[in-house]
């Protein structure tokens, strides 16, 4: 195992906070840390979590002083999207069905799409034994990309996706008994 020190968590901080800078699912990346920190055997867990999330908001104040000379603009740009990505209508059955087509896209495309999510879960799910982050943060990331209804957020999806791929193979090759699904 790694060891969860106070300059990785500075830097998985500071990381974090850019993703955040870079789009707002980037939070989800925060969250994914803090619960990561929180599950660390062998370090005082409050202050792997206190310093990530100390750098993590110590990153975000240049774009927060930004935001603040034009807050107006700021409330109109950020308030207009998550107003139209959290409609009620998106988190119904019927809404995720209608986000799920726009993001699948048409044609021979959209099944691959579909077989490397449902794959790259599965294999994320299997190699996760009793860590469950991963999972976890790929769901949120699923959820946020249905609910957003938008075109080209599937590719938030891909690098957990292939890193479950990935997972799902090397389980499979070194276990007898996944080896039927390889046949699959």
């Amino acid at each position: 195992t790694t060891s969860w020190g106070p300059r990785r968590c500075a830097l998985l901080g500071f990381l974090a906070g850019c993703a955040v800078m870079v789009h707002p699912f980037g939070a989800v990346a925060f969250v994914c840390l803090l619960l990561a920190a929180a599950r660390q055997p062998d370090a005082p867990r409050w202050k792997l979590v206190a310093t990530i999330c100390v750098v993590f908001g110590a990153t975000l104040i240049p774009w927060g002083l930004y935001a603040l000379q034009e807050p107006a603009s700021f409330v109109a740009q950020f308030g207009g999207q998550i107003a139209r990505k959290t409609r009620a209508a998106a988190f119904t059955p019927r809404g995720f069905l209608g986000s799920l087509r726009i993001n699948l896209g048409q044609g021979p495309h959209a099944a691959l799409t579909a077989l490397l999510w449902v794959v790259g879960g599965w294999g994320l799910i299997l190699t996760a034994r009793r860590d469950w982050i991963l999972p976890i943060c790929q769901a949120l990331m699923f959820a946020l990309v249905l609910g957003s209804g938008e075109m080209r957020y599937p590719l938030y999806l891909l690098p957990l996706s292939y890193v479950g791929l990935v997972g799902g193979m090397a389980a499979i090759r070194e276990s007898p008994t996944w080896r039927w699904a390889a046949l699959v």
